[in-house]
């Protein structure tokens, strides 16, 4: 499957909080393996990563997805 509007989402938060992608990985305790493959669409998140990311960056899950 592939996602890249998530992923894109994913990388305009990242980038206008200014972090790089092992802090955000850090944060939500996953590799930045797995943040990066969730920013190239290789991957989607589960709901408890949606969660987490939502939470991080301060937005609704909503505002994630769509």
């Amino acid at each position: 499957m592939n996602n890249p509007k998530i992923g894109c989402k994913l990388i305009q938060l990242r980038r206008s909080v200014g972090k790089r992608q092992q802090e955000v990985a850090d944060a939500c305790h996953i590799t930045r393996q797995a943040l990066s493959n969730y920013e190239l669409g290789k991957r989607i998140p589960d709901m408890e990563m949606i969660l987490r990311l939502s939470d991080y960056y301060g937005i609704t899950v909503d505002e994630l997805l769509r």
